[in-house]
Order: C-alpha cells, then sequence, then structure tokens
C-alpha cells in the first residue's frame, strides 16, 4: 500500500464497507494475530535496545485520514539513524473504524525503529476504544527506557462526558512516585492539558502530579500545531505535535538535564 494507492484509501472507505459481505459493521472488531496486542510487542522491542543515557525519539502528529503524509513522514523518518523509537501522539483514525485503524497502521507498521500510540478523541468514536484496545493494548500504561520513564494515557476528558475521572489522575500518581527508579519522567496524552476538550475540573491536578512527579515534558497532538510552552510555570515542559497535514513530525532529544525538541518537515 504505497503510492498512488494510499491516495484512494478513504474514498474506498464508505464503498468497502457497503459492499463487502463479510463486513458486518466498520466497528467490526476483527484483527489478525498479527495486528493484535502491538503496544507488548513493540515494548519488547524497545527493552532489547541499548538503554543510553542520552536518545532521540520522534513523535507523529494525527494522522487521521491523512494516508499520503503519514507514508511521506514514515520515508523520512527511516532515512535517519539516530532515532531510538517513535510515538504516535492518538488519532490514528478520522471516525474509530477498523479499516482505518488498519490504513494507519500499516503505514506504522513500515516505521523500522519500534511504535507506541495513545489512543485519541476520534480513535473513541463508536467503539474505537474497543477496537484500539484490541489493536494496541491498554488505555494507560508505561515504561522504563533507562533513567527516563515513560507514561501514556487516556485524557479525552470530552468523550467520556467529562466525569471528572478522565484522565485518571490516581493512576497518574501511582506512575510518578518520584521515588528514585527514575531521574526523569515524561507523559503522552493525545489531549493538552489547557485544551477546552479536556476536563478543566482537572486541570491544575494534572500539572501538579507532573510536576511533583518529577515530569520534564508532556507530549500531545489534537490542536493540529506545534507548540512548546510552560504553562503551569514550573518548569515542565508541554509540547504539541503538529498533524500530519502540516508534512513534519518531532525529534526530541532526552538526557540529563536535557530536553530538545526539533521540528523535521518532509
Amino acid at each position: 500500500m504505497r503510492g498512488a494507492l494510499a491516495v484512494l484509501l478513504v474514498g474506498a472507505a464508505w464503498f468497502s464497507a457497503a459492499c463487502d459481505p463479510f463486513s458486518f459493521s466498520p466497528h467490526q472488531v476483527r484483527f489478525s494475530e498479527s495486528e493484535r496486542d502491538l503496544t507488548r510487542k513493540n515494548l519488547e522491542r524497545i527493552r532489547t535496545l541499548p538503554q543510553e543515557e542520552t536518545f532521540r525519539i520522534a513523535v507523529f502528529g494525527d494522522t487521521q485520514a491523512r494516508m499520503t503524509e503519514t507514508e511521506d513522514g514514515v520515508d523520512a523518518l527511516n532515512e535517519r539513524d539516530d532515532v531510538s523509537f517513535a510515538i504516535q501522539v492518538g488519532d490514528l483514525t478520522d471516525f474509530g473504524m477498523t479499516k482505518e485503524f488498519r490504513w494507519t497502521q500499516r503505514l506504522l507498521a513500515e516505521i523500522e525503529v519500534p511504535v507506541l500510540t495513545v489512543i485519541g478523541n476520534h480513535d473513541h468514536l463508536g467503539n474505537g476504544s474497543e477496537l484500539y484496545e484490541a489493536m494496541y493494548g491498554p488505555l494507560n500504561y508505561s515504561f522504563y527506557f533507562g533513567r527516563t520513564k515513560f507514561v501514556f494515557l487516556d485524557d479525552n476528558s470530552r468523550e467520556h462526558g467529562f466525569p471528572g475521572t478522565v484522565p485518571d489522575l490516581e493512576w497518574l500518581r501511582r506512575e510518578l512516585p518520584n521515588d528514585g527508579s527514575y531521574d526523569r519522567a515524561v507523559v503522552v496524552a493525545h489531549v493538552p492539558p489547557t485544551n477546552s476538550d479536556f476536563d478543566p475540573a482537572l486541570e491544575d491536578d494534572f500539572a501538579e502530579v507532573l510536576r511533583r512527579g518529577g515530569a520534564v515534558l508532556s507530549l500531545h497532538g489534537h490542536v493540529h500545531y506545534f507548540s512548546d510552552r510552560t504553562p503551569f510555570d514550573d518548569g515542565v515542559r508541554y509540547v504539541t505535535a503538529d498533524g500530519m497535514e502540516g508534512r513534519n513530525f518531532l525529534v526530541v532529544t532526552i538526557g540529563p538535564g536535557l530536553v530538545k525538541v526539533e521540528q523535521v518537515f518532509f
């Protein structure tokens, strides 16, 4: 699925869903074994990598229906040899449909380094969260890369109806104990906490958990533009990746006393 074929994917979605006699619903959970449990599989790959003190990661913004741009971004990333792993910050899909998850994952699978994801608000549409969990795994998870702890979580408050429980701050506090088991933490969630789709009742508490937990960086998407700010004046940088229509991804260098964010255009 390269080149001109990628351009046809979005237009074919509704036609193929209607004409395929075996596709009873565009939200049907129907993945092969190779398409399931991808977070665990990529974490296993990451654990085999050299746990370097200073390292680089690539960060892809919202892909949604941007197949051609995502394909070009994958090609640009594969030309580099200085990135340990990649992160996609949510909205892999536009409508939370099975075929959309498949299309995006087929492109992400071409990235030569391990790739991790977090769920976006569009990925929740329909039964998208069920599809996401089937393909990738838990909505909230964490891991260590050397002395850096990464924490991924669902913070799509609006999609949950602003219940006062998303993001799950109690879970986040447990994951960020700042107990000496890591030197710095990086949080990854789709919606920036200053955005109206994030539960405003939890905004300050979220920032406080990150500050107390030793976070140096919080990575987001959702807004479809690049920003790099410290909105809570506590030293924690909140970075949003541009959508893939902007034809760029981020390369983030992390190390002792170092967080460097670079936009890479393709």
